[in-house]
This record gives structure tokens, C-alpha cells and sequence, in this order.
């Protein structure tokens, strides 16, 4: 995580095995307390994560080929284009 006030300085935090948490900054280290490191550690994990809606029409579990999918998509780009500056 790195330092608001210290530019290039990065400190450490870390879930212990006992559910508690520590961080290498100074806050921390010297009144053993959850420090601002910790508290974004924890706002990050409990933020809503970007879900994905499975198509009626995709088997569940099958990874998308972005590739595959972006092809079509310039194509139509590219041929909208051209009917755009013919007409």
C-alpha cells in the first residue's frame, strides 16, 4: 500500500492467521492500531466486485475467447464507417 505522504514509500499490510490485521507503517507500528493502510485494505475487499451475466445461449464454465468475440465487433466498426462516409 503505498504512502499518501511519502512518495516511493510502500508499507505492508497483512491478514494474520488469527483474523487480525497488521501494516508496516508507522502508525501502525507504534500504537497498534488500525491505521488508514488498513482500513482501504478492508474498504477494497468489501467493495462490490464486477460480476458477469451468463448468456442463455453460453454453456456455464466455457471461457470467452475475447479474441474471437472482438473481431465481429471491428468489422461492424470498420464497415459503419464506410457506410458513414458514403453517405
Amino acid at each position: 500500500m503505498p504512502s499518501e505522504s511519502k512518495p516511493g514509500v510502500e508499507y505492508t499490510v497483512t491478514l494474520v492467521n488469527d483474523g487480525t490485521w497488521s501494516c508496516t507503517c508507522p502508525h501502525y507500528t507504534y500504537r497498534r492500531t488500525e491505521c488508514k493502510h488498513i482500513l482501504k485494505v478492508k474498504e477494497g475487499l468489501s467493495a462490490p466486485r464486477a460480476g458477469y451475466v451468463v448468456h442463455p445461449m453460453i454453456r456455464e464454465g466455457v471461457v470467452e475467447d475475447r479474441e474471437y468475440q472482438r473481431g465481429p465487433v471491428e468489422r461492424l466498426s470498420i464497415l459503419a464507417g464506410a457506410l458513414k462516409s458514403k453517405g
